[in-house]
This record gives C-alpha cells, sequence and structure tokens, in this order.
C-alpha cells in the first residue's frame, strides 16, 4: 500500500518517518525541494520504501500524477492549499487529511462530502494541533467517563527555541511575517546565496556558447517573492540600513526596478541571518547577511 505525503518540511518529514517505522507501507514524500531532509529521515534513504518527488503544488497535473495509485494522502502543506489538494485526492479515490489552520477553507472542504463518499474516501481536515490532537485526547477522555457534564480545553504552542521576531525590522509587517513562517520554513536554515536563489532573488546567468547574457532574477516563490517586494519598498523608505543602500544603487547608476529587487535580496538574507543566529534584528546582522 503506498501512502503520499505532501510538504517535506519539519511536520511532513515527522509524519513520513512515522509511517516508515510503524507501517511496512510505501511513502511517497513530495515537495517542491525535497532534498534537505532532516537527519531522522536518512535511514531511510535510497529505500525502495521512501520516494521522494519534486512537486509544484500549482501544477495540478503534476499533483493528480503523484496522487495516482496512493491509498492515502497526508498533506503538511500550507493551509492555503488545502482546499486544492483535497479536491485532487477526492477525484483520485484517495482518502486525505490535512493539518487545517483556517476554519473557512475547512467549511469549504466539507462540502466534498457527498463526493467523497460517492469515491468511497473519507477527507478529514484540520488534524493539526488544535483543532486536532486535542480533540481526538478529549473525545478519548469523555469515553473514559460515566457521565461527563463539561470538557475544558486549553492549549499552547510553546517553540523549544523561540526564534526573534521578524518585525523588528522596520519594513517587515505582518503579512511578510506571515508568509515566510508559512511559505518558505527554510528561512535560517541555508546561506544567504541559497535562500536568494529559493526565493528567486538571485541572479542567474543566461549564457549559451560563448554568448553571455544578462543576469536576471527568475524562477523560486511567487508567493514569497510578492510580499518581500511589498517589505523592500516600505523598508527602502523607513528603514535607513536598506534606504542607504537603494540609494546608493541609484547613484551608481542602477535602474530602480533592479535597485529594488536588490533591496528584496538584502532583506532577505538579513531576516535569514537573524533567525539563523537566533538573535533580534541590530546592523551587525548585515555582515553576517553578506
Amino acid at each position: 500500500m503506498r501512502m503520499l505525503v505532501l510538504g517535506a518540511g519539519m511536520q511532513g518529514s515527522a509524519c513520513a518517518y512515522d509511517l516508515l517505522s510503524k507501517t511496512h507501507h510505501e511513502v511517497v514524500l513530495a515537495d517542491l525541494h525535497p532534498d534537505h531532509l532532516p537527519s531522522f529521515l536518512q535511514p531511510y534513504q535510497g529505500s525502495e520504501r521512501l520516494t521522494l518527488v519534486r512537486l509544484d503544488a500549482q501544477d495540478r497535473a503534476a499533483v493528480r500524477g503523484v496522487m495516482k495509485g496512493a491509498a492515502a494522502v497526508m498533506s503538511a502543506f500550507p493551509y492555503y492549499l488545502n482546499l486544492g489538494m483535497a479536491v485532487v485526492a477526492v477525484e483520485s479515490g484517495a482518502h486525505f487529511c490535512d493539518l487545517g489552520g483556517n476554519t473557512e477553507i475547512v467549511l469549504r472542504q466539507k462540502q466534498l462530502h457527498q463526493r467523497a463518499r460517492q469515491r468511497g474516501v473519507s477527507v478529514i481536515a484540520d488534524c493539526g494541533l488544535a483543532p486536532g490532537m486535542v480533540n481526538i485526547l478529549a473525545g478519548h477522555g469523555i469515553r473514559q467517563l460515566d457521565r461527563p457534564t463539561a470538557v475544558y480545553i486549553k492549549v499552547g504552542g510553546l517553540p523549544q527555541n523561540p526564534q526573534p521576531p521578524l518585525m523588528e525590522f522596520p519594513g517587515v509587517g505582518p503579512v511578510l511575517s506571515r508568509t515566510l513562517s508559512a511559505a518558505l520554513p527554510e528561512l535560517g536554515t541555508l546561506g544567504p546565496k541559497q535562500i536568494a536563489s529559493l526565493v528567486g532573488v538571485a541572479p542567474h546567468a543566461r549564457d549559451s556558447g560563448t554568448l553571455r547574457g544578462r543576469r536576471t532574477v527568475w524562477g523560486g516563490r511567487a508567493e514569497v517573492r510578492q510580499a518581500l517586494y511589498m517589505g523592500a519598498l516600505v523598508a527602502a523608505r523607513h528603514n535607513p540600513h536598506i534606504r542607504t543602500f537603494y540609494h546608493r544603487l541609484l547613484a551608481r547608476g542602477k535602474e530602480k526596478k533592479r535597485a529594488l529587487v536588490a533591496c528584496m535580496r538584502k532583506l532577505l538574507r538579513i531576516l535569514n541571518a537573524m533567525l539563523k543566529h537566533q538573535q533580534p534584528w541590530n546592523p551587525a546582522l548585515a555582515a553576517a547577511s553578506a
């Protein structure tokens, strides 16, 4: 039996590990960047039971292809992808569960009930910590009692290694902070060049033979890049460090758009250094981000 896990972050990797260590199922782990796996999955790399697949969640044909033949799909993708993944899973005849994160999306997933029944599959949304695990534990507790009258649930997710708030950096607002948290879990784990390339703000060569093309930025994660653009725009006006950097580029004759892309890259590298070194913003991090 083949199980599909969407998302190779810490939660998706942990899900794949449980399936590999506690069952005899084959596991397919799909992600846009499946190359950076945690150490606990390394014993299974190269084995017949674990298959790594590079998958763009925006490519529905590719998603259908990877779901074909899967008995069940466990999604650790960001919450805003849950509805689309659930729809494709039902169409593919695969059971589906996800980590939730947005009540409106969960309500829309519940509308798949009749289609799921017709296909003979189950869709179990919102299986994260709360609601999700706490509801399962509460239900188990209720079944142990004769006549329970009330249930009180308290939950709090406190990180073992708290990260400095990104919004301490002038130019980073709630939208950019949430986008980086949800769509760029690699932030703080990669080097400055790698993180810039991953997002799509690193210049790449367009050479062919003896021809030397103009270096341009392309590829990467569009949603992160869009949020980063607005953050860099604000920072170029109100953050002294980025503003000085921006005007220095203009003084050298750099086009405004290209100067702003450089500011996006600079901003991303600084935020990456903040998380990597577990430090709040200070000018010294600018040197560490180079």
